[in-house]
C-alpha cells in the first residue's frame, strides 16, 4: 500500500473567523468512519489557527534561523488546517477518497493530495534505510 497525505487548506473558518456548522462536523465524522471501515485511514488531525503557530525559516547563507509568529496571510502564504493520512493502492484511490470529503457548500474549501516519500525514493545506504525502517516501526508501535 502507498501512503498519501490529504492536506486541508486553511480558510477563514479554520482561522476562527467563522464557525464550522454542526452538520459539517457530523459529516466529517462519518467520512472518517467510512475511511476507517474501508481500512485506508492511517491518521488525521485538525490544526489550531495560524495565530497560534510559528514559521521557522532557514538560510543557505546564514547560521541563524528566522522565526515568524502567526497569524499568517491565507492569500499570500500556503497554509494548512488539517490532514488525513491514507494507505491506498495508488494516487487514483487517494483522489477518489478526497473527492468524497464532505466540504461541498463550504467557503472555498480545498485539499491537496501528496504521496509520502518512502526510503527507496532516496539514495540511502542500506544502513540508513534500516535505521529509517526501524524508526518508523518504533513510531507506529507507540
Amino acid at each position: 500500500m502507498t501512503r498519501y497525505v490529504i492536506l486541508v487548506k486553511a480558510s477563514l473558518t479554520t482561522e476562527g473567523k467563522g464557525k464550522a456548522s454542526p452538520d459539517i462536523l457530523t459529516a466529517v465524522g462519518k467520512f472518517n468512519d467510512e475511511m476507517n471501515a474501508a481500512g485506508v485511514l492511517a491518521g488525521g488531525e485538525g490544526l489550531r489557527p495560524t495565530s497560534e503557530g510559528y514559521r521557522v525559516r532557514f538560510s543557505a547563507t546564514h547560521d541563524e534561523v528566522e522565526v515568524l509568529n502567526g497569524p499568517f496571510d491565507l492569500k499570500e502564504q500556503s497554509t494548512i488546517s488539517g490532514w488525513w493520512l491514507v494507505k491506498v493502492k495508488d494516487g487514483e484511490e487517494a483522489l477518489s477518497w478526497a473527492k468524497k470529503i464532505p466540504f461541498r457548500g463550504t467557503q472555498n474549501a480545498e485539499v491537496e493530495i501528496r504521496r509520502l516519500s518512502e526510503v527507496d525514493d532516496f539514495d540511502m545506504s542500506d544502513e540508513q534505510k534500516q535505521r529509517e525502517e526501524s524508526l518508523r516501526k518504533e513510531i507506529e508501535g507507540k
